[in-house]
């Protein structure tokens, strides 16, 4: 009789550890599906940056982004819709996912994809900055240099040994974009909880769209033609801007910081651009040199470190 009690209990413990695992490498595992991608959005965005001025690109992507999301999820959008409004967090979170994208999206006209990628990529350099002074999160010490290197490994898959000619008007833009998206992955894990990913990720695109428009008269002068607008290729385009860049990995996202802190979310993001240079071999046959591989090793092993050291400190897993 005690030893099936001691068999039971065992059991029980073997099961609950199980589902701790699974409950922690699920959303792991879905920032890490987000970073593939994401790896696609910078290609998309650079071949229709050429369609359409920045503003009209933003307001017509994320109306109909919303307005897919809301086909979709139109009860959960409804019943959520009174609170999520007038919480701060969420406006806050609003107003600065609308300047890291517009930064970004108008800085890719003056600079390269692969630079945007590199330089966006400083955010993670920047949330446990924005954590640690502004929200009071304990970052260990330990953990900025892993992040550090992960950066450096991030710059040689993108430049190598060798150093950008030029600094110009477009890689600042993106700078302040990389900034802005610092703030979006810490606030992010203070709403997450609190609502669904389809409700967050359509008002926040809903919002970004809206704020777009004053902007079009302002900045972009025109509206792209309708011969522009229905050109296949620009649709294919858009379409998997929109999919493939926008409702998919950002419904990850949400799903992924709910039980993933940011500064941990932060260390993942930096699969990004691997997964650009996977997609640029396998579609484009650019061979990745030797120093990029180095530099993907070293990607991942700042990953691995920096998970062991951030699943050690409590309140950031």
């Amino acid at each position: 009789m005690i030893k099936k009690i001691k068999a039971e209990k065992n059991l029980k413990i073997k099961i609950k550890l199980k589902l701790d695992s699974l409950s922690f490498y699920f959303p792991l595992w879905a920032l890490i599906i987000t970073n593939f991608f994401w790896g696609t959005t910078f290609i998309f965005t650079k071949v229709l940056i050429n369609s359409y001025h920045p503003f009209a690109l933003l307001s017509i992507r994320f109306i109909l982004t919303s307005l897919i999301l809301f086909l979709i999820y139109p009860r959960t959008i409804i019943r959520e819709s009174r609170n999520i409004l007038v919480n701060h967090y969420f406006q806050v979170f609003a107003v600065i996912n609308f300047l890291a994208i517009a930064f970004q999206t108008t800085g890719l006209q003056y600079t390269t994809a692969s630079k945007s990628g590199v330089i966006t990529s400083l955010c993670i350099l920047i949330v446990p900055l924005v954590n640690q002074f502004i929200f009071k999160e304990i970052i260990p010490k330990f953990y900025y240099i892993t992040v550090l290197f992960a950066f450096c490994g991030i710059y040689l898959i993108s430049f190598g040994l060798t150093l950008p000619k030029i600094i110009n008007f477009g890689d600042l833009l993106t700078f302040f974009s990389a900034i802005f998206y610092a703030f979006y992955i810490s606030i992010l894990e203070k709403i997450a909880n609190k609502f669904s990913g389809a409700t967050i990720i359509f008002y926040v695109f809903l919002f970004t769209a809206i704020l777009s428009l004053p902007f079009i008269p302002l900045i972009d002068k025109s509206l792209p033609s309708l011969e522009t607008f229905l050109d296949i290729k620009v649709l294919i385009n858009l379409f998997g801007l929109i999919i493939l860049g926008g409702i998919i990995p950002y419904l990850l996202m949400v799903y992924g910081q709910k039980y993933v802190s940011s500064a941990l979310a932060a260390l993942i993001y930096i699969l990004e651009p691997i997964f650009t240079a996977i997609l640029s071999f396998i579609f484009l046959q650019e061979r990745p040199s030797f120093i990029q591989l180095i530099g993907m090793l070293i990607i991942f092993i700042s990953l691995f470190v920096g998970v062991s050291i951030l699943s050690q400190t409590p309140k950031n897993i």
